[in-house]
C-alpha cells in the first residue's frame, strides 16, 4: 500500500469506527466502517485495502 497523496509506503494509521441506531425504525444492526490513513502528510488517499492491513495486523 501507498499513499498517493505524497508516495510513503511505511507509516499508516488504521481507524475502526462504528456506529448504532439509536431510532425505531432501525433494525439495530451497528455501521462499521474501515479505514487508511497516511500518517506522513494525513491524506486519506491511500492505496490500498484497509481490511487486508488490519488482517494483518491481527
Amino acid at each position: 500500500m501507498h499513499c498517493t497523496n505524497c508516495d510513503n509506503t511505511t507509516a499508516f494509521s488504521l481507524t475502526l469506527s462504528h456506529t448504532l441506531p439509536i431510532d425505531a425504525t432501525a433494525d439495530g444492526r451497528p455501521a462499521v466502517s474501515v479505514s487508511l490513513q497516511c500518517r506522513r502528510c494525513d491524506s486519506l488517499a491511500v492505496d490500498g485495502d484497509p481490511l487486508d492491513a488490519l488482517r494483518d495486523y491481527l
